[in-house]
């Protein structure tokens, strides 16, 4: 493989990055923002890095996503029921590099729910045949296709936002029952278009602090574009590029897309980050148009200092044109100035300058003032010259001056400035501030028309009380001049608004204002590792904190959901404990890491997520009605990806499991022969290195199922107990005339087969009761069951099916961002 050098012998660098000198040379007098206001590229590796932590404090928000609950008919008698489907906070990414064809995800985590199917035969109600499990581990994802060409963003109220009512190809990476991962993503699709358009938005975050009036973004697009050796395939750098952020200030208008570069055209445009160079790492670059710099900046800036009804001429170029300041008014007065010199023997002459008026002009004749770029930053330049009659009186050597000797000559006063401003970087900030050169100065001089008797004397003396009452008052005007300072903080981070993560380190003005630096890879000057992980139920987990000179570090922990009593403790050194398995409510939680301390007397804060379950492994489904002799496919995923030990725990009942598919992950589960007894429950033991085992739980009805059990309708689910009666053919069974038994199979609780009462176990750990209904035996007995997921409030509502036709009913208050 070549190396970077290489390509730049080749390609005479055309295909390399260029260095941060190379680049400033190449826009040298021109604009390269094509129309725009500014352009700022990040490194797409690096950003994809930053929103991910972005993506792990947003848990830390007031912004969800409300859980999903639905119902989804996949056949004639199966529905599949999903109760609070909980999609984790959006995660943006960008997908490609092509400046033509722009694309990012947005991806959003399943994080938790359950998704139940129940089958209705013929005559018979509907009754729970299976219990899926949506845990954190095993990765359940919904994604969606940004075409970015159609995704604008706009700043309002200091919030940005992407609109991504465009967004196409939505899919999911798991099955629901029956249906394939195309109609999920499908239903789900049809359900993100009926929301109302401010609800298909994603937030970018906040403006923070002061919105810099000029510099405040107003709407943006986004593009992605490769690096120089990004589109090679087989190259070490091939997938690489930037993040291109177009940006329009208010009032500004948008420009045109840059085209994308071609190495055979040395002023197209080009990849604007520099490559690493003398210890320097660069990933971000900004180029804030001549115009805006010029025009807003640095020449409103220059009107309020200089005073004196200074003007400059207004822009009238165009998006390529370089743009310079040129005065068009002002001047600098300098009032009470007299002089008057006789030099001689033998005959004396007097010199008198008459009415002298010394005003400066910044645009009458000569050079007008003028603030134009230079290599390092920026010159103020202006030079023109005063006027001012003198008379030239002659005396004898009695004293009396002949009338006739006297004449007029034109005394010329010439000036110049030319003061150099270097332009800087305060890497504590990322403002840019000019610094003046110190040896700059104010110059006059002074000369005349004609020659006069003693001239050389009287013009010294005359450039004496010039430099001695004129230059200090003009000189004065500029010594203590300071040009704008530009601060580019909301502009140069709108990706990562509400932060200060591209971080400058270099500025040019080689017609542009041209900056270059490195994106922080997190949210502020502090990081937590690990920033995202899962861990088992009672284990523990070390963080620790990067960031140079933190100090005084607090820490803490809380749920995001703010429904956990027990969210585990964290000591002074970042160690994290996690709760027991009993406070996992759902089987899982999530929460909030969060360290806070003081680095260089400032306030930093860093957070990460850290998901628990209640074991190494998660396994799907946890259970299942099947036939005698039918199959499943059982899976596990596990924390650390090993593979899971799985264990059928009651082989003597003739069920089988095999591989699937050659997957350590799969086991395919076939129900053994019919028994003897009414039903047979079967159990699948799957246990990862280290952890607590899980179980899955099959139910073989080994009768025809031909008694209803179920819910009374006067039941209060929210209680934690319900009434259970049996019915035959719709009718209630009463048991006084046909007695029948209740058995609790499996799954905790308690069960008073007299009354038909069901009271749920305290712990909320079992996720699912298992209640039989017999009523005689053998053969010719009837039989029955019924399945309860638990806990009862939450999965006895039947919820609300989806409707192609009015979707957006089941999803009434969700929001993608706010």
């Amino acid at each position: 493989m070549r190396s970077i050098n290489e390509y730049r012998e080749v390609k005479g660098g055309a295909m390399s990055n260029y260095t941060v000198s190379e680049l400033p040379a190449w826009m040298d007098g021109k604009s390269k923002t094509y129309g725009w206001d500014a352009l700022v590229v990040y490194d797409r590796r690096k950003t994809n890095m930053l929103l991910h932590q972005q993506y792990v404090e947003r848990f830390n928000s007031d912004s969800t996503i409300s859980p999903l609950t639905i119902g989804l008919p996949s056949s004639e008698y199966t529905t599949e029921y999903l109760h609070g489907l909980k999609l984790g906070v959006p995660k943006l990414s960008f997908a490609n590099a092509n400046l033509q064809s722009s694309k990012a995800d947005l991806t959003m985590d399943m994080v938790g729910g359950l998704i139940v199917s129940a089958l209705k035969g013929a005559g018979v109600p509907e009754r729970v045949v299976s219990i899926k499990q949506v845990l954190p581990l095993g990765g359940p994802q919904l994604t969606m296709t940004l075409p970015l060409e159609s995704t604008p963003g706009t700043v309002t109220e200091g919030k940005v936002t992407l609109d991504i009512s465009k967004g196409e190809d939505i899919r999911a990476n798991f099955v629901i029952g029956d249906f394939a991962q195309e109609t999920v993503g499908l239903v789900f699709k049809i359900i993100f278009q009926s929301l109302a358009p401010e609800k298909k938005v994603f937030s970018l975050g906040t403006l923070s602090g002061e919105l810099n009036d000029v510099l405040t973004p107003e709407s943006f697009q986004i593009r992605t574009m490769a690096s120089p050796l990004g589109d090679r395939k087989g190259d070490e750098d091939y997938g690489n590029g930037g993040v291109l952020m177009l940006i329009t200030f208010k009032g500004g208008l948008a420009g045109s897309i840059p085209p994308t570069p071609d190495p055979g055209n040395p002023h197209g445009f080009r990849y604007l980050i520099p490559e690493d160079e003398a210890g320097n790492v660069y990933t971000g670059a900004m180029l804030l148009s001549n115009r805006v710099f010029f025009d807003k900046v640095i020449g409103e800036g220059l009107k309020k200092r200089l005073g004196n009804e200074t003007e400059f001429e207004a822009y009238n170029g165009n998006g390529h044109t370089f743009w310079h300041l040129t005065a068009k008014a002002g001047s600098i007065s300098v009032p009470d100035f007299y002089f008057q010199h006789q030099a001689g023997p033998p005959a004396s002459c007097k010199l008198t300058l008459l009415a002298p008026v010394f005003r400066f002009f910044f645009a009458r004749g000569g050079e007008r003032l003028s603030v134009n770029r230079s290599h390092n930053g920026l010159l103020l330049s202006w030079g023109s010259a005063n006027a001012s009659q003198g008379r030239v009186q002659f005396f004898d050597h009695q004293g009396s001056p002949p009338r006739d000797r006297d004449y007029f000559v034109t005394l010329r006063f010439p000036y110049s400035y030319n003061q150099n401003f270097k332009a800087v970087v305060d890497k504590r900030t990322g403002v840019i501030d000019f610094q003046r050169d110190p040896e700059s100065r104010f110059v006059s001089e002074v000369s005349t028309s004609h020659w006069f008797p003693n001239q050389e004397e009287h013009l010294a003396l005359l450039k004496v009380a010039v430099n001695d009452k004129v230059v200090p008052v003009v000189d004065a005007s500029f010594r203590c001049l300071e040009l704008p300072s530009v601060n580019t903080l909301l502009a140069r981070n709108l990706l990562f608004s509400g932060t200060d993560a591209f971080q400058l380190t270099d500025a040019y003005v080689p017609g542009d204002l041209a900056l270059f630096g490195h994106i922080d890879p997190v949210r502020t000057s502090m990081t937590l590792t690990p920033s995202q992980s899962l861990i088992e139920a009672g284990k523990s987990q070390q963080f620790e904190v990067s960031g140079d000179g933190v100090s005084n570090l607090l820490w803490s922990v809380q749920d995001t959901d703010g429904d956990t009593v027990d969210i585990g403790t964290i000591s002074p050194a970042g160690l994290y404990r996690a709760p027991s398995v009993s406070a996992l409510g759902k089987g899982y939680v999530t929460v909030l890491v969060t360290a806070e301390g003081r680095q260089h007397n400032n306030a930093v804060k860093a957070s990460a997520l850290v998901s628990i379950i209640d074991s190494t492994i998660a396994v799907n489904p946890v259970f299942q009605v099947l036939a005698a002799g039918e199959a499943t496919r059982l899976s596990a995923d596990t924390i650390d990806g090993s593979a899971p030990e799985w264990t059928l725990l009651q082989p003597e009942q003739g069920a089988t499991l095999t591989p699937h598919e050659d997957n350590p992950h799969h086991r395919l589960y076939t129900a053994g022969p019919k028994g003897s007894s009414a039903f047979t429950l079967d159990e699948v033991q799957v246990k990862a290195v280290g952890g607590a085992p899980k179980r899955v739980k099959v139910l073989t009805p080994n009768r025809p199922t031909t008694l209803t059990l179920r819910v009374t309708d006067s039941s209060n689910p929210a209680s934690g107990e319900v009434q259970l009666q049996v019915l035959v053919d719709d009718e209630v069974v009463d048991p006084e005339v046909n007695p029948y038994t209740l058995t609790l199979l499996d799954g905790g609780g308690e069960l008073d087969a007299r009354t038909g009462i069901y009271k749920e176990p305290n712990s909320q750990q079992t996720s699912f009761a298992i209640i039989t209904v017999t009523i005689g035996s053998g053969p010719f007995g009837h039989y029955g069951f019924l399945v309860l997921p638990l806990p009862l409030g939450t999965y006895s509502a039947i919820p609300a099916m989806f409707n192609e036709d009015n979707p957006s009913a089941v999803w009434r208050d969700v929001v993608v961002s706010k």
